[in-house]
C-alpha cells in the first residue's frame, strides 16, 4: 500500500526578518503601520521649512512719528527717508536712516515743497522702523526688530532648527534604545508640541532660538525613533518600496506649507497653527504598538510575542503553537551576534585605504546636507519670484525628478558614479542660479535651475546614506552612518548664512553652493563601488574591499595574515618593520594597480 511522501518540516526562522517573512508576513499590519507614520509625520516635514516663511524678509523704513496722521505711507516715505544706491547699483529708500529734521516745525505745504530737505543731513532711525506688510503681516523681522546692523540674525532661526535636528538624532537612538520606540517618540511628540506653540510668544530673540531649536529637536527626535519602528516590521525588499512612497508622498506633504502660509500670513498664527497640528502626530503614535523587535533586543519575548501575534492577526496568518519559543531562539541568535569585542569608529582611521575612504565619504556628507539645506531653507532670499509657487516647486515637485534619478543611482549605474554625478550636476545647476537670478523677467529660470539642482542633491544624500551603510565594515556600520550623519549636519548648521554673502556680491552664494558639490563629487570617483558586491563584514575585509583581486585573496586565506602585518605596520609605524613590510607591501602594490 502506497503512503503519501510526508512533508518536509519547514525550516525555523532563525532571524527576526525570517520571522517576519515565514510567520508573521508582510501585509496589511505594514500597510497600516506604515501609513499612519506618512500620514502623522506630515506636519513634522513642516518644521525645518517654516523659516522660509517666519524669517522672511520685510521691506522696512524708519518710522517717523511726526509725520503720523499728516500724510499716507507713500508721501510720508518720500518726505522723510532719504533715497539711496546700494553697492550693487540698486536705488530705493533708506532702510536705516531718515532726514535729521524737526517734522513738526514745517507745516504741510513746507514739506510738500521740500523745505525741510535743504541742507538736512541724515540720522539713524530712533523710532522704530514702519514694515510692507503687502506680503507677510508679520514675521521674526518685525517682531524683534531684527533690521540693519540686526538683519543678519534672521538666519539664526533656521540655524536654531538644524541645531536641534542635530541633537535629536544624537540622542533619539540611544533614549530608544532604552525605554521603547513609541513610548518615547510620543514623549518626543508632546514635548515638541508644548516648545512649538510657545515659541512665538518669547518676549526676547534669544528665548525663541532656544525655543527654537528644543521644538526642531524633539520633532527630529521623534520622527527617526518612529521612523525606525517602520524598517523594524518590513523586510528587506519591504524597506525599499517604503523609501519609494515615503518620498513620493512628500509631495503632497511639502505642498501643504506654502498652500497654508499663503493664507495665514501672519507669522505668529503660522506657528501655531504648524504646532497645533502636531497633535495628530500624538494620536497617531499614541496607538501604535510597540516594536516587537526591540522588545527581542532587551530580552522581553512575552511582549515581543503579543505584538507579533497582533501583526499575524492583521495579515491573516496564523501563529504556530511554539510561536513563544520561536521568538526566545531568536533572541538567543540576537544576542549571540552581539557578543565578543566591539569596534569603535577610530578603528576607520587605523589603515591607509579605510582611512581615505571614510575621509571622502564623510565630506560628502557635508556637501550633500550643505547641498540640500542651502537651497530648502533660502527658497524666499535666494530664488526669485513667488516663494509659495517656488517652494512647491522646488520641495513638492522635485520629489518627482528624484524617483527616477534614484532608482539609475540604485539599480543601474551604481552608487559612486551616482554620486559623482549627483554632486557635480547640482553644483553646476548652482552656478546657472548666477546668471538666471538676474533674469528677473523670467523668474521661473531660477526656480527651474534650483529644483533641479536639489534633486540631484537629494539624490546624492539619498546615495551617501545607502553608500555609508555598504562601505562600512559591520562592526563600525552604525558608527560610521552617525558620524557622517553629524558631520553633514555642520554643513547645515552654515547654509542658512549663505544669503549673506550676497552682501558681498550678489553671485556668491550660488559660487559657493557650486564649488563645495563638484569638490566633493571629483573626490567621489575614488572611492569603490558598492553596488552588486558583498559587503565588508569585519575590519581586515573593509581595508581590501574594492580592490580587483579581493575575492581571490579572500579564497587563498591570505586576509588573516595581511591583517596581521597591516595592525603591525600600524602599531609601529617608527619602529623596524621590514619583515611585515615583506609581506604588506607586495599586496598594497597589487591593491594600488588594481585600483
Amino acid at each position: 500500500m502506497d503512503t503519501a511522501p510526508e512533508e518536509e518540516p519547514k525550516p525555523v526562522p532563525k532571524t527576526y526578518d525570517a520571522f517576519l517573512t515565514d510567520i508573521v508576513g508582510q501585509s496589511w499590519y505594514q500597510i497600516l503601520h506604515c501609513g499612519a507614520f506618512i500620514v502623522g509625520s506630515t506636519f513634522a516635514y513642516w518644521q525645518p521649512q517654516l523659516t522660509n516663511f517666519t524669517a522672511a524678509y520685510m521691506n522696512h523704513w524708519c518710522k517717523v512719528p511726526g509725520l503720523q496722521g499728516r500724510f499716507n505711507e507713500t508721501v510720508s516715505k518720500s518726505l522723510s527717508i532719504p533715497f539711496t544706491t546700494d553697492e550693487s547699483g540698486d536705488g530705493g529708500f533708506s532702510k536705516c536712516h531718515m532726514y535729521a529734521v524737526n517734522f513738526s516745525a514745517y507745516t504741510d505745504q513746507e514739506l510738500l515743497n521740500g523745505a525741510h530737505k535743504i541742507n538736512a543731513t541724515t540720522t539713524v532711525c530712533d523710532a522704530g522702523w514702519n514694515f510692507d506688510t503687502s506680503q507677510y503681516e508679520s514675521t521674526l523681522m518685525s517682531q524683534y526688530d531684527l533690521v540693519c546692523g540686526n538683519e543678519y540674525l534672521t538666519t539664526f532661526a533656521a540655524s536654531a532648527a538644524v541645531l536641534g535636528f542635530v541633537f535629536g538624532a544624537l540622542i533619539s537612538g540611544q533614549v530608544a534604545d532604552r525605554w521603547g520606540r513609541m513610548r518615547t517618540s510620543l514623549v518626543w511628540t508632546i514635548l515638541e508640541i508644548a516648545f512649538a506653540i510657545s515659541t512665538p510668544f518669547s518676549p526676547n530673540y534669544i528665548l525663541y532660538l532656544i525655543l527654537r531649536a528644543l521644538s526642531c529637536m524633539a520633532s527630529m527626535a521623534g520622527y527617526t525613533t518612529h521612523f525606525t519602528t517602520c524598517l523594524e516590521v518590513l523586510t528587506s525588499n519591504g524597506r525599499n518600496a517604503f523609501e519609494i512612497v515615503n518620498t513620493a508622498t512628500s509631495i503632497i506633504r511639502l505642498g501643504t506649507l506654502p498652500l497654508t502660509a499663503f493664507y495665514v500670513r501672519n507669522h505668529i498664527t503660522l506657528q501655531l497653527v504648524a504646532g497645533g497640528l502636531i497633535i495628530c502626530n500624538a494620536v497617531v503614535r499614541c496607538i501604535t504598538p510597540e516594536s516587537a523587535r526591540w522588545h527581542l533586543s532587551i530580552g522581553q519575548v512575552k511582549a515581543a510575542t503579543k505584538v507579533t501575534r497582533i501583526m499575524a492577526r492583521v495579515n491573516g496568518k496564523e501563529v504556530p503553537e511554539n510561536h513563544e519559543q520561536l521568538m526566545e531562539g531568536i533572541a538567543e541568535e540576537e544576542r549571540k551576534k552581539e557578543g565578543g569585542k566591539k569596534a569603535i569608529i577610530f578603528d576607520l582611521f587605523r589603515t591607509p585605504r579605510m582611512r581615505r575612504i571614510t575621509f571622502i565619504v564623510f565630506a560628502i556628507w557635508f556637501a550633500c546636507v550643505f547641498a540640500n539645506y542651502a537651497v530648502q531653507l533660502n527658497i524666499g532670499t535666494l530664488i526669485p519670484g513667488n516663494v509659495y509657487l517656488n517652494m512647491y516647486i522646488v520641495l513638492g515637485l522635485g520629489q518627482i525628478m528624484v524617483l527616477p534619478i534614484k532608482y539609475v543611482v540604485y539599480y543601474k549605474i551604481g552608487r559612486v558614479k551616482g554620486l559623482v554625478l549627483a554632486l557635480i550636476i547640482s553644483g553646476l545647476f548652482s552656478f546657472s542660479m548666477i546668471g538666471f537670478v538676474r533674469l528677473t523677467s523670467i523668474p521661473a529660470l531660477a526656480a527651474i535651475a534650483s529644483l533641479i539642482g536639489l534633486a540631484f542633491a537629494a539624490t546624492a544624500f539619498n546615495a551617501v546614506y545607502l553608500y555609508s551603510g555598504e562601505i562600512f565594515p559591520t562592526p563600525v556600520r552604525a558608527a560610521g552612518l552617525g558620524v557622517g550623519s553629524s558631520i553633514g549636519r555642520i554643513g547645515g548648521l552654515i547654509a542658512p548664512q549663505m544669503p549673506l554673502l550676497a552682501k558681498t556680491w550678489y553671485g556668491l552664494p550660488y559660487l559657493v553652493m557650486g564649488i563645495i558639490p563638484i569638490l566633493t563629487g571629483i573626490m567621489a570617483v575614488l572611492l569603490p563601488e558598492t553596488m552588486g558586491k558583498t559587503l565588508p563584514e569585519t575590519l581586515k575585509q573593509g581595508e581590501l574591499f574594492g580592490i580587483e583581486r579581493n575575492e581571490e585573496i579572500l579564497r587563498e586565506g591570505h586576509v588573516e595574515q595581511h591583517a596581521v602585518e597591516m595592525t603591525e605596520v600600524t602599531r609601529n609605524e617608527t619602529a623596524n618593520k621590514s619583515t611585515s613590510n615583506q609581506l604588506y607591501l607586495p599586496l598594497l602594490q597589487r591593491s594600488t594597480k588594481a585600483c
